[in-house]
């Protein structure tokens, strides 16, 4: 007996609402823990969380304690004080003996948590990459294919967290590859996205609908030149992915591609076929993005391939004054020198150089001057000049430089 005294309470809680069972079976201590139960300890009491002693130790992977809490008729089910089954943080932690003794004792190996995610013991092991948890599961016949609250598969997990041989495992047991989540997006798009490669050729070789669009439109070859994966894009390509395909908002992966600045990947998609004028929403051509972002190699790789230089968008900007606006000098000499015409207007009649002097950019504003701009640009609506927005944003060095090359003096707006 612990104590010839009643004054012990042998299911006292902390304040966390440990017992002392609880703590003996989260250390291992089976002495210990058969002493407490003999002397009356609840092998089902819970703590704050939820988890009662068996959960504990099978986190914690104590297989003796685990055993016997079994023997002591530990419940295995769900409750309404936890969120998950013992099975649940076996799986999590890796504990594929404990999972297996689970399982044997009538443990549901499909039972979903209460926790937001809805998500199986099989979900967690293959999150965590526990590749000989996920086998004891889907061999004692979990099903490889359950979903959670977001419909993810045991393999959307796996994939998403780059775990190759549990991805292979899950596909041995028969998942269905091409099977998509609530976004519509399959394990494909997960791997192409985070660069996995060998995850992508694995997924290939197993059936993978390379061309699958989500939600919102987009491919795996989308989502793979968009991170710059040029490896995956390679042979995504080689799988026959659509070059050209558009997402919801007419965005190819060229454009993402252009965008980002990744050089070889937009040099690959050309060399399949891949269009250097393709039209957004917004009426935005590839190399509008590329000057945005101020990527100066794209640029030039795109004129060299037929991108036109005074292409304008939905608001009739130019790449020019779209370079201009950000401050991006190579990129604005680049247009220039193939042709970019300075002095070009958009919607609001603005001119390159107008943008430049609003920013404050002054090597920029030097660089539009000494090509040719006309330093008394203005616009229509704004009646503002270069020298007038300039003064207008506290920009003194451009002011000063625009009005020693003749810009208005006298009044910042153009009678």
């Amino acid at each position: 007996m612990l104590s010839s005294e009643n004054d012990f309470d042998v299911n006292v809680t902390c304040n966390y609402g440990n017992t002392p069972l609880y703590m003996a079976c989260a250390a291992g201590y089976l002495d210990l823990v058969e002493l407490l139960v003999s002397n009356g300890a609840d092998i089902n009491k819970s703590n704050l969380k939820g988890f009662s002693p068996i959960h504990v130790a099978s986190m914690m992977g104590h297989i003796s304690v685990v055993e016997y809490l079994i023997e002591k008729n530990a419940f295995l089910g769900e409750s309404e004080e936890c969120n998950f089954t013992p099975l649940h943080p076996a799986a999590d932690y890796g504990n594929a003996e404990i999972a297996e003794i689970l399982i044997k004792n009538g443990a549901n190996i499909d039972a979903a948590s209460k926790s937001k995610s809805q998500c199986t013991a099989l979900h967690y092991a293959a999150g965590n990459g526990h590749s000989d948890v996920v086998e004891v599961l889907l061999k004692h016949g979990g099903d490889a294919n359950v979903g959670n609250r977001q419909l993810s598969k045991a393999l959307h997990y796996a994939v998403g967290y780059g775990h190759l041989e549990t991805a292979r495992k899950i596909i041995e047991f028969g998942a269905y590859v091409r099977a998509v989540n609530e976004n519509e997006r399959s394990a494909l798009h997960l791997a192409s996205e985070k660069g996995f490669f060998d995850l992508v050729k694995l997924l290939l070789e197993n059936g993978a609908e390379v061309n699958g669009a989500d939600q919102r439109g987009r491919t795996s070859l989308d989502l793979a030149a968009t991170k710059g994966h040029a490896d995956v894009v390679d042979i995504l390509l080689e799988h026959k992915a659509c070059v050209n395909i558009k997402d919801e908002n007419d965005m190819t992966p060229l454009s993402r591609a252009s965008e980002n600045g990744h050089l070889s990947v937009v040099e690959r998609l050309i060399s399949e076929g891949g269009d250097v004028n393709p039209v957004c929403h917004l009426w935005c051509r590839p190399i509008h993005f590329a000057a945005w972002a101020g990527h100066s190699k794209v640029i030039d790789l795109l004129i060299r391939h037929g991108a036109q230089v005074d292409v304008k968008n939905l608001a009739k900007s130019t790449p020019l004054s779209c370079a201009a606006l950000y401050g991006h000098e190579e990129c604005v000499l680049k247009l220039i020198e193939h042709g970019a015409k300075v002095d070009s207007v958009d919607g609001e009649k603005h001119t390159p150089l107008y943008y430049a002097a609003y920013s404050g950019h002054l090597a920029v504003v030097r660089l539009l001057v000494e090509k040719g701009a006309n330093v008394n640009g203005a616009s229509s609506w704004t009646e503002y000049s270069p020298t007038g927005i300039a003064l207008e944003n506290g920009h003194e060095e451009v002011v000063q430089y625009l009005q020693q090359k003749g810009g208005d003096k006298h009044n910042c707006r153009i009678q």
